[in-house]
């Protein structure tokens, strides 16, 4: 787990999470259609199932 830890980092650091988050938010952001930007907000891309891993109790 560890190690796994350490390969994802977090955004501030350069490891594996910042290169996920600058790809998704920073390079490819322009590239999503308009009409499809405009439903992140909304809710249309939210799984209507919560994760098997999710803990609604917490």
């Amino acid at each position: 787990m560890e190690d796994i830890e350490r390969f994802l980092g977090s955004v501030n650091e350069h490891a594996g999470f910042k290169l996920l988050h600058t790809s998704i938010h920073e390079k490819m952001k322009d590239m999503i259609p308009d009409h499809i930007d405009e439903k992140y907000g909304e809710g249309d891309f939210d799984s209507p199932k919560l994760s098997f891993y999710y803990d609604e109790n917490r």
